[in-house]
C-alpha cells in the first residue's frame, strides 16, 4: 500500500534540495574565480584581500615595494626633497606609462623649476582610497624618507574608504564574504546594476548602492560617508606628524563630469550625472571642514573648471591624458607653492 508524503516532508526535501545546489553552484565559483583571473585575482579580490596592491608578476614597471617607482628604497637619500603621493588610480597613472604619470610629471616640473633634489614617490594603485594608503604608508612610508606626503582624493574613494574598513574589520556581512570573496562580489555588481537600491547594498557592503553617490545625492545625506573619509584623512596627518616628523596635505581632484560638459564625451557610464544638481557637493563639504583642519585641504575644483586645455581625459574613460596630468601637476606645484611646502631654496639650481 502506497503511503503518499506529506506537505511538509516535501517542504523539507526541497529546501534541503535547493541549499544543497546553492551550495555547489556557490563553491563552483569559489574555485572558478581565482583559476579564471590567475595573477590578477589578487587585484580583484577586494573582499578577502582589500589592499589588493600590486605585484611584480602584474606589472613590469615596480620596484621592490611595488610602487610604480624606479627608485629603490636604497637609494633614497636623506639630502634630497622627498615628497610621497596617495592616491588611486589617478596618481597610479591607469592606461598610461609611468613617465605620463601625476607624479613624474610633478618631479618633472620641480626639476624644470631649479628643485633638483626634489623626488617625488608615486604610492598610487588602481582602487586604492585614503584608508588603504594609510596602510601602505605605515609598512613602507619611512623608508622614502619623505619631506612632505600628498594625498589625492578622488570621487570614488567616499565609497572605498567605508567599504575597505569594514572589509579589513570583517563587520557585518564581511564575517562571511571574505570566505566566499566571488560570490560576493556577484551580489554586489547585480546589486549596482541590477537591483540599484540601498536596502540590498547597506546590509551587503555598508554603502550606497551608487559608487559615486556624494555627486549624485545632497549632502545632508551623504556626509556621515564624507565624515569617514575626513577621519582616515586625519589619520593620516597624525600619522605623517607624529612618526613621519613632517607636513601634509590633501588635494580634492574633481571628475570631468563635475566641470565640463565637452570632456570625456564617449564615456557610457550611468554611474553619474553630467554637471547634476548635486555635482559639486563633496566641494561644498570640504569648503565647510577645510578651515578646523591642522593640514591644508586644497580643492582643485577652480582650477579645473577655468583652464582652456583640453582634453584632459581621455574619450571614454574618465582618467587623465598625459596632458591632464601635466596640467594636474601643474595647478598641485601653484598650491605647493602657495601654502609654502616646498624647500626653502632651490639648492641645487
Amino acid at each position: 500500500m502506497n503511503q503518499k508524503r506529506s506537505p511538509l516532508k516535501w517542504l523539507a526535501f526541497s529546501v534541503l534540495f535547493l541549499c544543497l545546489l546553492l551550495g555547489f553552484a556557490v563553491a563552483c565559483l569559489e574555485i572558478a574565480g581565482p583559476l579564471i583571473f590567475g595573477k590578477w585575482w589578487s587585484s580583484i579580490n577586494i573582499v578577502s584581500n582589500p589592499d589588493h596592491r600590486m605585484t611584480q608578476e602584474q606589472y613590469s614597471d615596480l620596484n621592490s615595494d611595488n610602487i610604480r617607482s624606479a627608485i629603490e628604497p636604497s637609494d633614497v637619500k636623506d639630502e634630497d626633497f622627498n615628497i610621497v603621493v596617495l592616491g588611486d588610480s589617478f596618481v597610479y597613472g591607469m592606461w598610461l606609462g609611468r613617465q605620463d604619470t601625476l607624479p613624474y610629471r610633478l618631479e618633472e616640473l620641480a626639476h624644470k623649476a631649479g628643485y633638483t633634489n626634489v623626488r617625488i614617490f608615486n604610492f598610487g594603485w588602481i582602487s586604492s582610497s585614503p584608508y588603504l594608503s594609510l596602510r601602505l604608508l605605515k609598512e613602507i612610508g619611512k623608508k622614502y624618507k619623505p619631506d612632505l606626503v600628498i594625498e589625492v582624493v578622488d570621487m570614488t574613494d567616499f565609497w572605498d574608504d567605508t567599504f575597505y574598513r569594514r572589509a579589513e574589520e570583517q563587520k557585518g556581512f564581511f564575517k562571511i564574504a571574505h570566505w566566499i570573496p566571488v560570490t560576493s562580489l556577484i551580489l554586489g555588481k547585480w546589486g549596482r546594476e541590477v537591483v540599484k537600491a540601498d536596502w540590498f547594498t547597506k546590509p551587503l557592503w555598508g554603502t550606497p548602492w551608487q559608487r559615486y553617490f556624494p555627486m549624485e545625492r545632497s549632502l545632508s545625506e551623504t556626509r556621515p560617508y564624507l565624515d569617514e573619509l575626513t577621519r582616515n584623512l586625519d589619520e593620516t596627518h597624525r600619522y605623517v606628524t607624529d612618526e613621519l616628523h613632517t607636513k601634509f596635505v590633501a588635494f580634492i581632484m574633481p571628475r570631468s563630469v563635475q566641470y565640463s560638459k565637452t570632456e570625456t564625451l564617449k564615456d557610457t557610464s550611468t554611474e553619474y550625472t553630467r554637471l547634476g544638481v548635486w555635482s559639486l557637493e563633496p566641494f561644498r563639504y570640504f569648503a565647510e571642514v577645510a578651515p578646523s583642519k591642522p593640514y591644508p585641504i586644497v580643492s582643485l575644483l577652480d582650477d579645473y573648471q577655468s583652464t582652456m586645455e583640453f582634453p584632459l581625459t581621455m574619450e571614454s574613460d574618465p582618467h587623465h591624458t598625459s596632458l591632464g596630468n601635466k596640467v594636474s601637476a601643474r595647478f598641485i606645484w601653484q598650491h605647493l607653492q602657495r601654502q609654502g611646502l616646498l624647500p626653502a631654496d632651490t639648492m641645487s639650481r
